[in-house]
């Protein structure tokens, strides 16, 4: 077993390797290295799951034999995560949306209902790891507002 004193020094060597790592320290934010009784983990947010896999590859490579476990939250995945919640969801499914995400903040941008709205921020928020959301509304081309006033009327309660 592994002495607290050894792993907390692996788990300053672990936070020296990142920090000096560019793109961990460029794609990441509010990162930690944490320590528990015979692990170091990795918590925080990163923008994909490249450089996820690649700071859990450095972090393993530089902590020997203390094991190495990732609990980093990628932004690339919560977009995937919240597009399929969206389209899966007869309330939303309906509306052209997308979905950005950044270091946990999650923007969907589209145009809906109120009802849709509220319905989309409410499924959003539900996903581990989304610290929050908001909506921008895109503007609609004269091209696109007929569709919408039609998608509106179809959903609006009579």
């Amino acid at each position: 077993m592994t002495s607290p004193s050894t792993i907390e020094q692996t788990a300053d060597a672990v936070r020296r390797a990142l920090a000096s790592y560019p793109p961990f320290r460029h794609a990441a934010a509010e990162t930690a290295v944490k320590t528990s009784a015979d692990r170091i983990e990795l918590y925080g947010f990163v923008r994909s799951e490249a450089i996820a896999n690649s700071a859990l590859a450095l972090a393993r490579a530089t902590a020997g034999n203390v094991a190495v476990t990732s609990k980093l939250i990628v932004d690339n995945v919560l977009e995937m995560e919240a597009s399929q919640r969206l389209a899966a969801d007869s309330r939303t499914a309906a509306f052209p949306l997308r979905v950005n995400a950044y270091l946990g903040r999650i923007t969907i941008v589209g145009v809906l209902p109120a009802a849709a709205r509220k319905t989309a921020l409410d499924i959003v928020q539900g996903i581990p790891g989304v610290r929050a959301v908001e909506e921008e509304e895109m503007p609609l081309t004269p091209v696109e507002q007929p569709v919408a006033s039609l998608f509106s009327a179809l959903t609006s309660p009579a």
